[in-house]
C-alpha cells in the first residue's frame, strides 16, 4: 500500500489485523472527522499483518497483537516509542442466531458443548491455532475429527454457522461475533471460554518505519488513546 492524497488531504494507510476490524475502522472514522485525513484500511490476519510488514511492505500504520509488533520492533519495522493500546480480546463461542444456547460457563461443561456439538469450525488465524490447542488440551481432537472444520478466516466461520441446521459452534475471538452480530449477520454470542481456557490477545497500533505520512500516522495511532475511542473499542468488544 502506498500513500496517496485524496483531493489536498493526507492519506494515512492502515494494516491491522481483521479481529479488531470494527473497532478500528470507527476509530479511523473518529479520525478522519477530527482531522481531515483520509485513511485506507487493509485487514487480514495478524501472523501476516507481521509477515507483510517484515517484507517491507510500505504502510503508515500497523495493528497487530503485541507479540507481532514485539517482533516488528526487534527487526525495526516499526517505531517503538509509538506503540498504542488498541484493546483486549477474549477467545468466545459463536453460533446460529436462535439456536439452543449450551451451558459454557466452566470447563466441564464446555468440554460437554463441544463434545456433544454436529461440527465445530475455526479458522487459520492465530485464534484458530488457540482453538485447535483448546480442543487438544480436552482431548476432543480424535473424538471430534470428522466434525472439525478449519477454515480460512472469520467469514467463511460465519458464513457456515449461518448456513448450518444442526447444533455448530465458532470459536473465535469475541471481537469478530460483536463484528458479525453489528452487520445483522444470523449468529450471536453463545458466551465466552471459561476462565480456565481463556486466551487474551492484546492489540496494539504502531507507526510503521516505512511511513511515507509519519506526522499523519503518528496522529491517528494517538487517537487511539482519546476517551472517546476507548468508548468505540469496548462498544467493538475490546476490553
Amino acid at each position: 500500500m502506498a500513500g496517496e492524497r485524496a483531493a489536498g488531504r493526507t492519506t494515512v494507510t492502515v494494516l491491522s489485523a481483521g479481529a479488531v476490524r470494527r473497532g478500528v475502522t470507527k476509530v479511523a472514522e473518529l479520525f478522519e472527522r477530527t482531522s481531515g485525513s483520509v485513511v485506507l484500511m487493509d485487514f487480514t490476519s495478524a501472523p501476516k499483518v507481521q509477515s507483510r510488514v517484515m517484507a517491507a511492505e510500505v504502510v503508515d500504520v500497523v495493528v497487530a497483537s503485541d507479540s507481532a509488533l514485539d517482533a516488528l520492533t526487534i527487526d525495526f519495522r516499526i517505531a517503538p516509542q509509538s506503540r498504542t493500546l488498541v484493546g483486549r480480546s477474549r477467545m468466545a463461542v459463536v453460533m446460529r442466531k436462535g439456536a439452543d444456547t449450551p451451558g459454557l460457563t466452566d470447563t466441564q461443561k464446555f468440554r460437554r458443548a463441544l463434545a456433544e456439538a454436529d461440527a465445530v469450525i475455526y479458522n487459520e488465524g492465530s485464534s484458530g491455532a488457540y482453538a485447535a490447542l483448546v480442543v487438544e488440551k480436552l482431548g476432543l481432537r480424535e473424538q471430534m475429527a470428522e466434525r472439525i472444520r478449519v477454515v480460512a478466516n472469520g467469514a467463511e466461520m460465519i458464513e457456515a454457522i449461518t448456513a448450518s441446521t444442526g447444533r455448530v459452534f465458532g470459536l473465535a475471538q469475541a471481537t469478530n461475533v460483536f463484528d458479525s452480530v453489528a452487520k445483522g449477520l444470523d449468529v450471536e454470542l453463545a458466551g465466552l471460554f471459561p476462565d480456565e481456557l481463556q486466551n487474551v490477545t492484546t492489540y496494539e497500533a504502531a507507526v510503521s518505519e516505512s511511513a511515507e505520512h509519519p506526522a499523519a500516522a503518528a496522529a491517528l495511532v494517538r487517537c487511539f488513546a482519546s476517551e472517546e475511542a476507548r468508548e468505540l473499542l469496548a462498544a467493538s468488544g475490546l476490553d
